[in-house]
């Protein structure tokens, strides 16, 4: 993926959740996800993104709730790896 349709997609996504008022971040992280695995290639091989909004939600929900109690120190021990969990359980090999 060019810088500029990567820079373009992830601005463009993070405006719709904004404009959404934050609710739609599994449903745009999911949409990001998708075309960053289309474009990746190692040895021949492409990726696959498997994950869907659904199953984001829930890991985004706790995240979120989490994090607002205990003023974001949940983000910088667990929640931003949780996320990273996620989206490394939903890749896969095409």
């Amino acid at each position: 993926m060019g810088f500029e349709v990567k820079f373009f997609l992830r601005w463009g996504l993070r405006i719709l959740a904004g404009m959404t008022l934050f609710l739609a971040v599994p449903w745009t992280a999911v949409i990001y996800y998708n075309a960053w695995s289309q474009k990746v290639s190692i040895d021949g091989k492409s990726l696959k993104f498997t994950g869907n909004a659904g199953g984001f939600f829930m890991v985004w929900l706790k995240t979120l709730v989490l994090s607002t109690v205990t003023f974001s120190l949940y983000w910088w021990l667990r929640g931003s790896k949780n996320k990273a969990r996620w989206v490394d359980s939903n890749l896969s090999w095409a």
